[in-house]
């Protein structure tokens, strides 16, 4: 399915201002449907080395960077984004919102094909599975277990299930 009109898409990315947000802010820029990407840095501690990383590439994506007043993902030494996940969607404008952690990032087509999927499918959502890789980036495994529990390729809101 070809889209005629793109609809407004946000990707939301809680950070702390690692170095691997430059390869998450490189695979929104490189996306074949176009997106909006928001960072959203967890506390204004991380301000300084967030505004960093994103001055070090020049990009299409029209990067909105704002800081939560106090840090809510970053807390006992673990990283908490879901809260962040949970707070940012009700604040944006977009038909869609995906979601990206710092240290992940898409394939040039992600965003692309969750939204034809959603919108030929007429469902509600989409989600993808992860690849593992290395931290040189080699190619591990696909991530597909069973801890996710019961899923399907496709579901939709006129499904029996």
């Amino acid at each position: 399915m070809k889209l005629v009109i793109e609809k407004p898409v946000t990707v939301i990315t809680p950070t702390i201002g690692s170095e691997k947000l430059l390869d998450a802010i490189t695979s929104v820029a490189t996306q074949t449907y176009n997106c909006k990407h928001l960072i959203v840095i967890d506390g204004p501690e991380y301000y300084d080395s967030v505004k960093k990383v994103c001055e070090s590439i020049n990009t299409k994506v029209n990067v909105m960077i704002t800081s939560s007043p106090e840090n809510t993902g970053k807390t006992g030494g673990n990283f908490y984004g879901h809260r962040i996940y949970a707070a940012f969607p009700h604040l944006i404008n977009s038909d869609y919102i995906l979601f990206l952690d710092e240290d992940n990032w898409y394939e040039p087509n992600h965003v692309k094909t969750l939204i034809e999927t959603i919108e030929s499918k007429n469902l509600d959502f989409s989600y993808s599975l992860r690849k593992i890789f290395s931290p040189t980036k080699e190619y591990l495994c696909e991530d597909n277990c069973e801890s996710i529990g019961k899923w399907e390729i496709f579901m939709s809101r006129n499904s029996p299930h």
